[in-house]
Protein backbone atom coordinates (compact mmCIF):
# COMPACT_ATOMS: atom_id res chain seq x y z
CA UNK A 1 0.00 0.00 0.00
CA UNK A 2 2.92 2.47 0.90
CA UNK A 3 4.74 1.54 -2.54
CA UNK A 4 1.29 2.88 -4.70
CA UNK A 5 0.94 5.96 -2.45
CA UNK A 6 4.32 6.78 -3.21
CA UNK A 7 3.45 6.77 -7.31
CA UNK A 8 0.47 8.69 -6.15
CA UNK A 9 2.69 11.70 -4.31
CA UNK A 10 5.14 11.55 -6.93
CA UNK A 11 2.34 13.24 -9.23
CA UNK A 12 3.11 16.15 -7.25
CA UNK A 13 6.64 16.67 -8.85
CA UNK A 14 6.84 17.71 -12.69
CA UNK A 15 9.96 15.28 -13.61
CA UNK A 16 8.59 12.59 -11.47
CA UNK A 17 5.28 12.89 -12.98
CA UNK A 18 7.01 12.27 -16.36
CA UNK A 19 8.53 8.92 -14.93
CA UNK A 20 5.03 7.65 -13.89
CA UNK A 21 4.14 8.89 -17.06
CA UNK A 22 6.35 6.64 -19.03
CA UNK A 23 5.73 3.91 -17.00
CA UNK A 24 2.21 3.80 -16.65
CA UNK A 25 1.64 0.03 -18.13
CA UNK A 26 3.61 -1.21 -15.23
CA UNK A 27 2.81 0.96 -12.61
CA UNK A 28 -0.59 0.71 -12.83
CA UNK A 29 -0.39 -3.19 -13.42
CA UNK A 30 1.14 -3.71 -10.27
CA UNK A 31 -1.15 -1.52 -8.36
CA UNK A 32 -4.27 -3.22 -9.45
CA UNK A 33 -3.00 -6.72 -9.15
CA UNK A 34 -2.06 -5.66 -5.61
CA UNK A 35 -5.32 -4.62 -4.90
CA UNK A 36 -6.83 -7.68 -6.78
CA UNK A 37 -8.70 -9.47 -4.10
CA UNK A 38 -7.35 -7.45 -1.32
CA UNK A 39 -9.70 -6.78 1.53
CA UNK A 40 -6.96 -3.69 3.15
CA UNK A 41 -9.53 -0.79 2.05
CA UNK A 42 -6.76 1.34 2.23
CA UNK A 43 -5.02 -0.77 -0.23
CA UNK A 44 -8.56 -0.19 -2.40
CA UNK A 45 -8.04 3.62 -1.60
CA UNK A 46 -4.78 4.02 -2.97
CA UNK A 47 -5.38 2.58 -6.12
CA UNK A 48 -8.38 4.29 -6.90
CA UNK A 49 -6.38 7.00 -5.83
CA UNK A 50 -3.74 6.61 -8.16
CA UNK A 51 -6.30 5.99 -10.77
CA UNK A 52 -7.84 9.33 -10.50
CA UNK A 53 -4.16 10.70 -10.80
CA UNK A 54 -3.37 8.92 -14.15
CA UNK A 55 -7.39 9.85 -15.57
CA UNK A 56 -6.13 13.66 -14.44
CA UNK A 57 -2.83 12.80 -16.02
CA UNK A 58 -4.42 11.98 -19.81
CA UNK A 59 -7.33 14.47 -19.54
CA UNK A 60 -4.34 17.17 -19.49
CA UNK A 61 -3.27 15.33 -21.98
CA UNK A 62 -6.38 15.96 -24.70
CA UNK A 63 -6.33 18.99 -26.93
CA UNK A 64 -9.14 21.22 -26.35
CA UNK A 65 -10.14 23.04 -29.62
CA UNK A 66 -12.34 26.46 -30.05
CA UNK A 67 -15.27 24.47 -30.92
CA UNK A 68 -14.96 22.34 -27.51
CA UNK A 69 -14.46 19.45 -29.82
CA UNK A 70 -11.93 17.51 -28.17
CA UNK A 71 -9.27 15.40 -29.39
CA UNK A 72 -6.59 12.70 -28.05
CA UNK A 73 -2.83 14.06 -28.76
CA UNK A 74 -2.30 10.36 -29.65
CA UNK A 75 -3.36 6.78 -30.10
CA UNK A 76 -1.01 6.20 -26.96
CA UNK A 77 -3.31 8.46 -24.93
CA UNK A 78 -6.40 6.37 -26.53
CA UNK A 79 -5.20 3.40 -25.21
CA UNK A 80 -4.14 4.72 -21.61
CA UNK A 81 -7.21 6.36 -20.84
CA UNK A 82 -8.85 2.57 -22.24
CA UNK A 83 -6.68 0.63 -19.86
CA UNK A 84 -8.32 2.31 -16.67
CA UNK A 85 -11.64 1.55 -17.44
CA UNK A 86 -11.65 -2.23 -16.11
CA UNK A 87 -9.92 -1.12 -13.16
CA UNK A 88 -12.19 1.76 -12.17
CA UNK A 89 -15.08 -1.15 -13.01
CA UNK A 90 -14.09 -3.28 -10.64
CA UNK A 91 -13.33 -0.64 -8.06
CA UNK A 92 -17.24 0.32 -8.76
CA UNK A 93 -17.92 -2.49 -7.18
CA UNK A 94 -16.20 -1.71 -3.28
CA UNK A 95 -18.59 -0.86 -0.24
CA UNK A 96 -16.01 1.93 0.65
CA UNK A 97 -17.46 5.64 0.13
CA UNK A 98 -13.91 7.01 -0.23
CA UNK A 99 -12.80 4.11 -2.67
CA UNK A 100 -16.44 4.87 -4.65
CA UNK A 101 -15.61 8.40 -4.24
CA UNK A 102 -12.36 8.32 -5.91
CA UNK A 103 -13.09 5.80 -8.67
CA UNK A 104 -16.64 8.03 -9.70
CA UNK A 105 -14.40 11.45 -9.88
CA UNK A 106 -11.55 8.90 -11.81
CA UNK A 107 -14.59 7.81 -13.93
CA UNK A 108 -16.55 11.46 -14.22
CA UNK A 109 -12.83 12.65 -15.41
CA UNK A 110 -12.66 10.04 -17.99
CA UNK A 111 -15.99 10.46 -19.69
CA UNK A 112 -15.60 14.76 -19.92
CA UNK A 113 -12.46 13.88 -21.43
CA UNK A 114 -13.38 11.30 -23.94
Amino acid sequence: MLAIRVFVNIFNSTKAREYVETHYGGIFQLATSAAEGASNMNLKVAVATLALKYAITFFNKLLIRPSYTVLFTSKKSVDQTKSLLPCLNTLATESDLETLFQTMIAVGTLLHGG
